[in-house]
This record gives structure tokens, C-alpha cells and sequence, in this order.
């Protein structure tokens, strides 16, 4: 609750300055009949800082400034919407001011976001990006998004009023796209190294809170990273018959190709090929395994959960919760990895260590619940 009342007092702030700066030529400046704007650069900082929620309200204030200003109301002046709109339609002044304005936060985070997945597919290999570099394309994405968005808002609006022809001759002059391409390379300058250097601040306060005696942690990180020695993915695969055999192979026939989709629903035909639920178990085991191997790590945790669920009405043995566990914390790893500093948050990590617990207890129903709980989290 403390929490969540200092967040909203900050967006408070945060949104004044926003909307004071954007009244004034600090933040809009006026050049000919266009303006160059800084007021999107604390949008997207705040909007990856505190959340899409805080940016929307930012990006609101700046959308009503904005306005404000097409009206004649600031000392920084919208000379496309107050020359082309105003003089025809007040709501569409609105809707060119704020609508673009509440893009930035949204497409700022939805490319953070999914630059974030993109890392959790590729943990293992070189194309991950750094921290910084997914902060300055979704500072970039942000600044295009509100052009674009601004483009198609103002050209539909200008073409409703013939005013399409004074609308096209300025936003697609050289001087805009100078402009644009300003405002998106001082977007990813500014954003990246704030942004980097507060989440690395945080994070280093975060751990020096949750610090525990040295012993402690090197037996906490050793038991949940260090995975033992598991038996061989092709040894998991139980004895097949001739329809086992043909399934296997079409199954890995997509799955060499590339087209993991479509071999998740075959090898989910072909586990249930398997009569006994015993072969059938260590037959999910293997698929796991074999999507591990890919690298497709969100598909192996989700069939990890449903084996678990499986699993449970199962006489396991030690075999069955070493390959278990192990596959945990392989997901584990690869998680961590994936995370912008290579390190999972405490939650999460207690998370995973408590699934293990579960599963070295047989309580594999318990397990399967946690991690789905984190999943969808």
C-alpha cells in the first residue's frame, strides 16, 4: 500500500513537470511550422521506470498540454493542429493532441517487452541484447510511434477538411524527417544510460537488503544452479513399437526444421501413443528435453508443468525427480539469463527452489501449481 501511494504521488509530479515544460518552449521548440519536442524522452524513461500505467498518465498531460497549446493557451505554439484543425474541429485538435501522446508509453513498453522475450529464446547463444541496447530501440519505438501515430491522426483529419495538401507539404518536408530522426536518436542518448543506471541502482540496493551470511548464499546458489549429472535425453525414451517409431520420426522431421509449433502438437500424439503411464511419463520427459536442447525454453516449462500435474497420481523414483529437478533448474538458468542483468529476482528464485523442494517430496502437484503461478505472473 505504501508503495503503491508513492508511485502515485511521483506520477503526480512527474506529470506537472510534464505538462508545465510542454507549456513552455523548454519542452516544445518552435521551429517555422514545425516544433521540435523533448517532452516524449521523460515519458519513456518514466514508462520503463515505474510502468505503462504511470507513462499513460504522463503521456496524458502531455497530450492535454499539447492541446492547450494548439488553443493559443502556452508559450509554445502547435502551429499544425492550431492552422489546419483548430479552425474546424475542436475535438479533433483532442484526439491529434492526446491520442498520439498516450502511444508513446504503450509502444515504449510493448518493445521493451518483447525485446525482453526475444532475450528469453536466445539465452544461450550471442544474439542477446545488452540492457542498454533494448532501452534505446524501445526509446526509438516510442518517438516513431507517436510521429506515426500523429501522421495518420493529422492526415485523415486534414483530408476530412481538404486540408491534406498544406498538412502533406510540411510533415513530409526534409526538415521534419531532420527533426524526427533528432528527436529518435536523443530519445535512445538520454533514455538508455538514466534508465540503465537507476534499474542498476535499485537492483544493487535490492540485493544489498536481501544479502545473507556468505555460507548461505554460495549453498543457495550451488543448490539451485548447479544442475547434476541426467541421464541422456535418448535415454529417457521409452521402448517404442513400429506407430512409436514412424510418430518419433515425423515428429523430429518438423522439429529439425525449425517448426517447433507444429511438432508440439505431433509429439503430444505422440505421447499419448505410449499405453502405459509409466513410459508415457519418461516419453514427456524426453520431449521436454528435446525442446531444452532447442532452446525453447518457454515450451519446456509449460510442458513441465503439465507432466508434473501427470506425474502426481505416479510411483516416482529417484531417476524421475533428478531429470525433474534438473529440468527446473535448467529453466532456472536460462530465465536468469535472460533477465536484463542476468540475475532473476528473489521472488522468482525462491520460487523455483521451493519447487524442487516439492518435487524431491513427491509433491509434484504443489510444484506444478507454484510454477504455474510464476508463468503467469
Amino acid at each position: 500500500m505504501k508503495e503503491h501511494t508513492q508511485k502515485f504521488a511521483l506520477a503526480g509530479i512527474y506529470a506537472s513537470l510534464i505538462f508545465l515544460f510542454a507549456m513552455t518552449p523548454i519542452g516544445l521548440i518552435p521551429l517555422g511550422s514545425i516544433n521540435l519536442s523533448i517532452m516524449h524522452i521523460p515519458i519513456i524513461i518514466i514508462t520503463l521506470l515505474l510502468g505503462v500505467k504511470t507513462g499513460l498518465i504522463m503521456g496524458l498531460s502531455y497530450g492535454v498540454a499539447t492541446m492547450l497549446a494548439a488553443f493559443g493557451k502556452s508559450l509554445a505554439k502547435q502551429t499544425l493542429l492550431s492552422s489546419i484543425l483548430l479552425p474546424h474541429s475542436a475535438f479533433f485538435v483532442f484526439i491529434a493532441a492526446v491520442l498520439p501522446a498516450l502511444v508513446i508509453p504503450l509502444a515504449t513498453n510493448y518493445i521493451y517487452k518483447s525485446l525482453l522475450k526475444f532475450n528469453r529464446s536466445n539465452q544461450f547463444r550471442r544474439k542477446r541484447l545488452t540492457k542498454s541496447t533494448i532501452i534505446s530501440y524501445a526509446a526509438i519505438g516510442g518517438t516513431l510511434s507517436y510521429t506515426l501515430a500523429f501522421a495518420i491522426i493529422m492526415g485523415v483529419s486534414s483530408a476530412i477538411f481538404n486540408k491534406g495538401l498544406e498538412f502533406s507539404s510540411v510533415f513530409f518536408s526534409f526538415a521534419m524527417f531532420i527533426v524526427v530522426a533528432i528527436e529518435a536518436a536523443a530519445a535512445a542518448m538520454i533514455a538508455a544510460p538514466i534508465v540503465k543506471t537507476i534499474t542498476d541502482y535499485n537492483d544493487s540496493v535490492i540485493k544489498s537488503k536481501n544479502t545473507k551470511p556468505a555460507e548461505a548464499e554460495e549453498a543457495e546458489e550451488e543448490d539451485l544452479l548447479d544442475v547434476a549429472v541426467m541421464p541422456t535425453t535418448e535415454s529417457l525414451l521409452p521402448k517404442m513399437n513400429e506407430e512409436n517409431k514412424r510418430m518419433h520420426s515425423k515428429c523430429m522431421g518438423f522439429f529439425n526444421s525449425g517448426a517447433y509449433e507444429l511438432s508440439a502438437r505431433l509429439f503430444d500424439k505422440f505421447e499419448e501413443g505410449f499405453t502405459n503411464d509409466s513410459e508415457r511419463f519418461y516419453a514427456r520427459l524426453y520431449v521436454i528435453m528435446r525442446f531444452i536442447e532447442a532452446y525453447q525454453y518457454k515450451t519446456a516449462e509449460l510442458r513441465l508443468v503439465e507432466v508434473l500435474k501427470f506425474a502426481q497420481g505416479l510411483q516416482q523414483n529417484a531417476t524421475a525427480n533428478n531429470v525433474l529437478t534438473g529440468i527446473i533448474k535448467i529453466i532456472n538458468i536460462a530465465n536468469a539469463n535472460a533477465s536484463a542483468n542476468g540475475r532473476l529476482d528473489s521472488q522468482v528464485e525462491r520460487t523455483y527452489k521451493k519447487a524442487i523442494e516439492f518435487v524431491n517430496a513427491g509433491a509434484y502437484l504443489l510444484a506444478a501449481q507454484m510454477l504455474e503461478r510464476q508463468i503467469n505472473s
